[in-house]
């Protein structure tokens, strides 16, 4: 699993947010922004209750 897969999956898995994981990985948030939406676009999944509110 490479990087962007490992934070997607953390993302969707333990619900940080975009914010958080930018920091600890040293990664804009528009970065990580985009590759959730495309990830979520690709497998047409759901919006979290994150994105929701």
């Amino acid at each position: 699993m490479d990087l962007k897969e490992h934070i997607i999956a953390e993302y969707l898995t333990q619900g940080c947010g975009f914010k958080k994981l930018a920091a600890k990985y040293g990664i804009s948030r528009t970065t990580i922004c985009k590759w959730i939406m495309i990830h979520q676009g690709i497998h047409n999944s759901p919006p979290t209750t994150k994105q929701s509110i």
